[in-house]
């Protein structure tokens, strides 16, 4: 007799062979991928895969461009791999294997090694005018280099372009991976600040042939005036909180018939020397007539 899946024979001796087919299935290997996607560090070699859900002592062959690699997993389900300095993307293929188990490839992965992020050079603050002094507007660093105007000395505005010397490995912050390794940086340096003249007393004299000084030097403790009386020029000159500029004879601005002897009408004029000095009160920019 016979039954489902089962063939039994009779040998003739009291005893009958029963025969049935089966099979074994193999385990089928199905670890997971993670990319770890390390930032760049000097020198400094970095797995970038990461496969979870290994079976123990399994067997981890990967290739990429620069040849064939085998490792062995012991006793852990989760093994890193693939290290690299540079930045940069390579692509590995992936072989997993283990007695008994049906082996899993996975090909095409993209291993990564992020451009370390750099952060754009601050532009400094607070710069003022100083006579004969060179100020730093943008500081040298050891990843870039500055082109353009990174230092300076008369007041004004001004733009530095920082340029990152190994753009293989390094990107500025927030430019994206497929930035160009440049950044500008605007900064300033802020003129002296000084308070305009003012008509001197009245601005009606009687003729008594001394000279009268028509406009006042009201520039403040930092500035020294000289008035010239064969020109009737006043010339005002800044000299610094202790008159350490004062041998270099720095004009801030001049003002023609501010001194005068003779009858007559004058209409002052005031010119402002340089973009180096400006006026801290409200009324005209730079040269003006006063009224």
């Amino acid at each position: 007799p016979t039954a489902d899946g089962y063939t039994v024979t009779d040998n003739g001796n009291g005893t009958v062979t029963i025969t049935h087919s089966y099979r074994i299935i193999q385990n089928a290997i199905q670890a997971g991928v993670e990319l770890i996607r390390p930032e760049y560090r000097a020198s400094t070699s970095q797995n970038t895969v990461r496969l979870t859900g290994l079976p123990v002592d399994c067997t981890i062959t990967w290739t990429d461009s620069e040849g064939k690699h085998i490792e062995y997993n012991q006793s852990a389900s989760t093994y890193e791999f693939a290290s690299y300095t540079d930045a940069g993307t390579y692509p590995l293929n992936i072989t997993i294997t283990k007695d008994y188990y049906t082996s899993q490839t996975i090909e095409d992965v993209q291993a990564v090694v992020l451009r370390q992020e750099v952060s754009i050079p601050e532009a400094a603050a607070g710069l003022q005018y100083m006579p004969g002094t060179t100020q730093t507007g943008v500081a040298e660093g050891d990843l870039y280099e500055l082109e353009e105007t990174a230092a300076a000395e008369n007041a004004g505005s001004y733009t530095a372009t920082a340029v990152l010397t190994d753009q293989e490995n390094y990107r500025w912050e927030d430019e994206g991976e497929s930035g160009d390794g440049e950044v500008t940086i605007s900064w300033s340096i802020a003129p002296q600040r000084l308070t305009r003249p003012t008509l001197w007393g009245s601005a009606s004299y009687s003729y008594t042939g001394s000279y009268y000084q028509g406009v006042a030097n009201t520039a403040g403790s930092n500035y020294s005036a000289v008035y010239d009386q064969a020109s009737g020029r006043l010339t005002v000159y800044y000299v610094g909180s202790n008159s350490e500029y004062a041998a270099q004879k720095i004009v801030a601005y001049t003002v023609t018939d501010a001194v005068r002897a003779n009858a007559g009408t004058y209409t002052p004029m005031v010119d402002l020397s340089t973009p180096n000095f400006a006026w801290s009160t409200e009324g005209p920019e730079g040269d003006y007539t006063m009224d």
